[in-house]
């Protein structure tokens, strides 16, 4: 099963890809100069991969993303 976390500045929110992709474009609607960073995480695994970035330009789908550490997004 796969849980994606969506980071923007020091806010993160961690859920299903629906519900991370409003909450990403609602701040990104409400501050044009955010970036949101999208990542998947499977069961078990302590990274988890960039997969997309929002920003006021639209998503941009990130093929071979940085792997950064679980604890590092959820801290």
């Amino acid at each position: 099963m796969r849980c994606y976390v969506a980071k923007a500045g020091k806010t993160t929110l961690t859920g299903g890809w629906s519900q991370c992709m409003k909450w990403s474009m609602d701040k990104v609607k409400d501050d044009s100069s955010l970036l949101v960073k999208f990542h998947v995480v499977r069961a078990g695994e302590k990274q988890a991969r960039v997969i997309a970035e929002i920003s006021s330009d639209g998503m941009r789908v990130v093929d071979d993303g940085r792997y950064v550490a679980l604890s590092r997004l959820v801290a």
